[in-house]
């Protein structure tokens, strides 16, 4: 019976997310059914804001190309944007100069922060929160005089923007702690209107404000920095041409990056 169970889940379709939607409206109005004699509380309601979110990102990704690097035009109009907030601009642009995937980027540690070397680097150790990186291991990346003028524009801003910083962190969040992992660092919240007139607290994605207040209005997201700075070195855009090999080292990835800007 067992094998046969086995047999027939492995021949299953998969459940669309119509069907999905619908088991779950089912199921919710059962429940408020039960409600008045035999429960308190619905626990398939909060699910129905779930799947709506969940509905909306499978259209816009269906829509949106899922790679894509930042042109030089455009890499420049986000360097002088005045429109950006400094301590975001430097962020940002750290992000763009050195290729460090986002955790590795909020989990690094001032100590590893080496811009007097006579190779200016900083050493990758951590991915997340007391865990290596992606590849388990460590490495070093070399900063270009670019990113080390950055580095230390944010290091003179830096007790002022994060005043408490208990872990030593580059870049903490602003109240001291370590940035949550996420589709976006730049996850912030304010007070916003409703068209009731209500005001209440909603996260909001600066990164797409700012992106949008340097002239960038197409889809990029935050791991597009990183493919930005691999496409930068292999095109030349930055100085001299990087092979393959040597921007697979810098990004730490196991192969060759497979797509970055054809050189011109």
């Amino acid at each position: 019976m067992e094998e046969a169970d086995r047999n027939t889940l492995s021949r299953a379709k998969p459940i669309s997310p119509a069907t999905v939607k619908q088991v779950i409206g089912l199921l919710r109005q059962m429940l408020d059914d039960a409600m008045p004699q035999h429960i308190t509380t619905n626990p398939v309601a909060a699910l129905k804001k779930r799947v709506q979110n969940a509905t909306k990102r499978r259209a816009r990704d269906a829509t949106v190309e899922p790679w894509t690097y930042l042109e030089p035009d455009e890499q420049h109009r986000i360097r002088t944007s005045d429109a950006i907030p400094e301590a975001d601009r430097l962020s940002i642009l750290f992000a763009l100069l050195t290729g460090l995937r986002q955790g590795e980027q909020f989990n690094l540690e001032l100590a590893d922060l080496r811009l007097d070397a006579d190779a200016p680097h900083v050493v990758v150790r951590f991915g997340s929160k007391n865990q290596p990186p992606k590849n388990g291991k460590i490495r070093r990346v070399y900063l270009s005089a670019d990113a080390v003028d950055i580095c230390r524009r944010w290091l003179a801003l830096l007790p002022t923007y994060a005043p408490h910083n208990p872990e030593a962190l580059v870049f903490p969040g602003a109240r001291g702690g370590r940035v949550s992992k996420g589709k976006t660092p730049l996850i912030r919240s304010e007070m916003v209107t409703l068209p009731t007139g209500r005001r209440k607290q909603k996260k909001v994605d600066l990164f797409d404000r700012h992106l949008a207040a340097a002239g960038v209005t197409r889809p990029v997201r935050w791991h597009d920095l990183r493919h930005s700075c691999a496409s930068s070195l292999v095109a030349g855009w930055w100085g001299r041409r990087w092979t393959l090999e040597e921007v697979r080292q810098h990004l730490g990835h196991t192969s060759s990056p497979r797509r970055t800007a054809t050189p011109t």
